[in-house]
Formats: C-alpha cells, structure tokens, sequence
C-alpha cells in the first residue's frame, strides 16, 4: 500500500509541472538592433545588421559580420535604452568601450 501511495504522489508531482503555466514574459526585455560595419570611426560602412523585436521576430539584412558592430538595446516595457560595442579580434566578438582599429 505505501508504494501504491508514493507512485501517486510521484505521478501528481509529474502532472502539475508538466502542466505549470507557462511565463508570459518568456519574450525578450529587449528590441535589440544589430549593425556590422567595416573599417574604422570616419570611414565606416554599415555592411549589414539585424533587428530582434520585442515579439521575437527577427530580422536580417546584408551581411552578419564586419570589423566590428554596434548593438542597441531599447526596452520592451519602459524607456531604458543603451548600446554596446564590439571589435572582431583574433576569430572572436570583444566588447569594447569604444572601437579601436585594428583590434588590439
């Protein structure tokens, strides 16, 4: 009888967290827009970038890489904007505080 009881109690554990509601701020905080550019600051070239919206959609345009890239981030629920910098080093993304050419 206690087995009988403890796979019960097992079963009904399996059920509410297979059936636990799912979070609806599953969604990113975040639309995040991405631009590649090539060459260095006052003769860069945006060569291609992407968008990720605040629903999920993301979108691409030309290519999706580059010397370095600016990434922006405004906030799905309030006013909170910020961007970061990247450099292309040695096979690898870098944040950087600001883009220095050639990377170091």
């Amino acid at each position: 009888m206690k087995i009988s009881r403890r796979i019960m109690l097992a079963f009904a554990a399996v059920v509410v967290v297979t059936y636990a509601p799912i979070r609806v701020d599953a969604l990113p905080p975040y639309l995040r827009t991405t631009t590649y550019y090539v060459g260095c600051a006052g003769s860069e070239t945006a060569v291609g970038g992407s968008t990720r919206e605040c629903n999920g959609h993301l979108t691409t345009w030309g290519q999706q890489s580059g010397d370095w890239k600016e990434v922006d981030f405004e906030s799905c629920r309030d006013n909170e904007f910020f961007t970061e910098y990247y450099v292309f080093c040695d096979g690898q993304w870098v944040q950087v505080s600001y883009v220095e050419c050639p990377c170091s």
